[in-house]
């Protein structure tokens, strides 16, 4: 097994999150950071001990990792995840996938043209609350599944007022919390029950004035959606919402109800009563440290799934190609013309 080695592009969630898993799983080597903010990748490589840079071609053309990792916004996407596959590497990109589904597509084109893996960062999967539900309809346990019912909030009106106009808060560069929650909540259901027949959604600005300045992207939505299994599917987020709210997930079938709170507890239901179930241990693959961040283990699991993947094992079932991330983008593509045009929107 050789060790692989990484280049990290992007030093928010890229710093956070992807830096510290790759350095604590020993597949992987990392190389080199690179930020888009001017002198921000060379001092934080200097600090971790790699190559640091602004320039993100220059930095894959010189190292040619054998992974690229991107964690920037959503419009660099497509031509880094590109010119990384054409250079040799395998990558790993957050969500949102893409700025739009054309983009999307050309990313999915790229892997299968250069035969290079590639997947989106829905690293949610990890969590074993939803790992029970998938297997809770998968064994008909719940019965036929007839409905599901995703539905959370932040951190308050006050909390999102204080939130920084950056380029999550800015349609143009990809940000807005469809993108940002949805997309998970969408890849979740589709792992859970299959394809998307069609949408209706709604994109909300709860909090369009901030601190400081005007947010120009949504913060808030709320979909009503058809699969082809025949389940209906509600999804609502408010980013204005107190935490307490959390976030909750419910699916009801023929025969029982299970429900997941915060991705922590399990719950299910054959009357008017709830029996939780036992959660087990995620068992990650390394030790985490105490002040691990929110990710970190599920980062690290994945991680390993990929570098299996790499060495031709057959991909775990958790891991979303770019191909399944394509179809997570034709939702929110579907999502957000319906509301546009006020209109349902068939995928199939």
């Amino acid at each position: 097994m050789n060790t692989l080695r990484v280049v990290v592009i992007g030093t928010g969630f890229g710093a956070r999150v992807h830096v510290p898993a790759y350095q604590l799983h020993h597949r992987y080597q990392l190389v080199g950071v690179c930020s888009m903010r001017q002198g921000r990748g060379e001092e934080l490589g200097k600090t971790l001990g790699v190559t640091g840079s602004s320039n993100w071609r220059q930095l894959i053309d010189e190292l040619r990792p054998d992974v690229v990792s991107i964690a920037t916004e959503p419009s660099w996407h497509r031509d880094m995840s590109i010119y990384a596959m054409e250079h040799g590497a395998h990558v790993l990109c957050e969500k949102p996938m893409a700025l739009s589904l054309a983009e999307a597509g050309a990313m999915v084109r790229a892997s299968e043209d250069t035969g290079k893996l590639a997947w989106i960062n829905h690293e949610f999967r990890y969590f074993p609350a939803r790992q029970i539900v998938k297997e809770w309809i998968d064994m008909g346990k719940i019965g036929v599944p007839l409905s599901v019912v995703m539905a959370g909030g932040a951190a308050g009106y006050e909390a999102a007022y204080q939130r920084p106009v950056n380029w999550l808060a800015q349609e143009s560069h990809g940000g807005g919390f469809l993108g940002a929650i949805g997309s998970h909540w969408i890849d979740t259901l589709r792992w859970w029950l299959g394809d998307v027949q069609y949408v209706t959604g709604e994109l909300l600005r709860d909090v369009p004035e901030r601190s400081s300045g005007k947010a120009r992207a949504d913060d808030g939505f709320v979909g009503f959606l058809r699969l082809t299994c025949g389940a209906s599917a509600s999804l609502t987020w408010h980013v204005a919402a107190p935490p307490a709210r959390g976030v909750r997930f419910e699916v009801m079938g023929t025969e029982a109800t299970i429900r997941v709170d915060n991705d922590l507890r399990v719950w299910t239901s054959r009357g008017m009563d709830w029996e939780e179930l036992a959660v087990p241990d995620a068992g990650w693959p390394v030790s985490l440290p105490n002040n691990a961040p929110h990710l970190l283990g599920n980062m690290t699991a994945l991680l390993g799934d990929m570098a299996r993947a790499i060495d031709g094992e057959p991909a775990s079932p958790l891991l979303v190609p770019f191909a399944e991330g394509y179809e997570v983008m034709r939702v929110m593509d579907a999502w957000t013309r319906s509301f546009q045009n006020g209109t349902r929107q068939f995928l199939l």
